[in-house]
């Protein structure tokens, strides 16, 4: 018998599709992304469309089911090109780590995925 396998990222992450509407401080306009999942430390971002790593980026999101906006700034931790896409990297986009957010949106956020990950 083979032992599970235990996941090792600090936070909880469930594969939930969320829009997000992001945006550089220092450039005008909004860019919509979509998560592939998403935790109270940070998202995946489905896109062809790649910031650089190290950029930092303006983020608003709301869970479903909830009208409340949540606001935070992210930091591309890690890139996944075209040239990438094999069978570890499934899609193009980008890992994105909240650098700034409240805890209490970091609480609705964990809340949110310990009941969503309940129901699935």
């Amino acid at each position: 018998m083979r032992k599970k396998e235990i996941d090792k990222r600090r936070h909880l992450r469930g594969p939930l599709k969320v829009e997000i509407k992001a945006g550089m401080s220092n450039a005008a306009g909004i860019i919509y992304f979509f998560t592939k999942n998403l935790s109270k430390g940070g998202a995946f971002l489905i896109s062809d469309f790649l910031f650089e790593q190290g950029q930092e980026l303006t983020m608003s999101f709301q869970l479903p089911g909830d009208n409340r906006v949540i606001l935070a700034v992210g930091r591309v931790k890690w890139v996944n090109d075209k040239d990438k896409i094999d069978d570890v990297y499934h899609e193009p986009g980008m890992g994105i780590e909240f650098i700034k957010i409240s805890p209490a949106d970091e609480r609705r956020i964990d809340e949110f995925l310990r009941t969503y990950t309940c129901r699935t």
